[in-house]
């Protein structure tokens, strides 16, 4: 979706609930990529926060005050207007999390394992888990779960529904990923 402004780009990764149209209905969460190639003003968003992080670029400069670095999650309320201007005057491709701060929990972190093997023997690996929605961007490498190889760049929903679970997969080498985690809150 090319922005109003011509000054970037959002592709929608996922939204909460499943068949929300974006704008327009409304969403609990809303995953999405943008590449920003020029100064500009951020949509507001009142009663949703966001956490938004640099992945490819030098960064981003929000209000004049806060100097986004690559790969460092960034929370803020998302009717707090705000101006973002590139770091040398880099295109940035971002990750973008928007969600409904009264009735969803989210974090975002950077992960990483490594794969100790120097002959690039597939490695089976376990994370654990917590009940809610987890997306797993992969950053770099690649693994694969239940045959399905996942590469830099791809997105792994895994919806977990009761209190504790975790996921398998395997690896033939060192992967980085972003792990987004969602959850509704209990009102």
């Amino acid at each position: 979706m090319l922005w109003g402004n011509g000054l970037g780009e959002t592709e929608q990764i996922h939204i909460y609930p499943t068949g929300s149209v974006f704008p327009g209905d409304s969403f609990l969460w809303r995953l999405s990529s943008a590449t920003v190639t020029g100064s500009n003003e951020f949509s507001n968003f009142p009663e949703y926060d966001r956490i938004l992080v640099v992945w490819k670029g030098r960064g981003l400069k929000l209000n004049d005050r806060v100097q986004m670095q690559p790969f460092k999650p960034y929370t803020f309320p998302g009717e707090i207007q705000t101006r973002c201007e590139l770091i040398g005057n880099e295109h940035v491709v971002d990750l973008g999390i928007i969600f409904r701060r009264e009735l969803v929990h989210a974090s975002m972190t950077i992960e990483s394992i490594s794969n100790r093997s120097e002959d690039n023997i597939l490695l089976s690996h376990v994370i654990p888990l917590a009940k809610g929605h987890h997306y797993l961007v992969l950053i770099s490498g690649k693994f694969s779960i239940k045959n399905d190889d996942i590469h830099p760049g791809d997105t792994l929903l895994v919806e977990v529904n009761k209190e504790n679970d975790r996921l398998k997969f395997e690896i033939c080498e060192s992967i980085t990923f972003f792990h987004l985690f969602l959850q509704s809150v209990a009102i």
